[in-house]
Formats: C-alpha cells, structure tokens, sequence
C-alpha cells in the first residue's frame, strides 16, 4: 500500500472531503466511511468562508472560540450563550442573532 504524504497544514473541511474523495475513487471502505461520516455530522458545509463572516462581525473571539461556534453550529442564542460562558464577556443579544444569522447562512 502507497502512502501520500499530506502537507502539515491544517486544512478546511473541503480541501478534507477533496483528498478524502480519493480514498472513495479507489474503492477502499475507510474513506467511504470517512465520507458517511463527514456528511452527517458536518454542519457548516463552507467553513472557509463561515469563519470569515463571523470574523467580520468584530465580536473579539479568539479563533478557536469561532471555530468552536462553527463545529456546534448554535440554533439559539442561549446555546450561543452556553459557548461563550467560560470568557465571562457580556455579549448584545443582536450580535448574538448576528451569529445565528450567519451560521444560517452556510448551512
């Protein structure tokens, strides 16, 4: 069995299904499951640009909090609310629904 080595750069959900859709290309079960996997549980289907928008909102999250909202994709903003609880930061119910919005958006 061939081995590629893939580049040690994090990668966005499309570039994974990309270079995962290979794996499904040459039949083998792993990457079938992989893809199963990823279309049931994935959310957000254009992460790049889900980032991007919510970075534009100027809600002064580190990346990782935004990447976190991305990945539980919140349908309200208590459960927004919940997420945001450990930074103790009062946070307007508009910028909130703002979030919400977004998200919406690239579902």
């Amino acid at each position: 069995m061939e081995y590629e080595l893939i580049d040690e750069t994090l990668l966005g959900e499309t570039e994974l299904k990309e270079n995962y859709s290979k794996f499904i290309d040459q039949g083998y079960e792993f990457g079938k499951k992989l893809m199963e996997h990823m279309d049931k549980n994935v959310k957000i289907k254009d992460f790049e640009n889900a980032f991007k928008a919510l970075s534009n909102l100027n809600l002064n999250l580190r990346d990782d909090y935004l990447r976190m909202i991305i990945d539980v994709c919140p349908n309200s903003p208590d459960q927004l609310r919940a997420i945001l609880s450990p930074l103790k930061m009062t946070i307007p119910e508009e910028s909130l629904n703002a979030v919400i919005a977004t998200l919406k958006k690239f579902q």
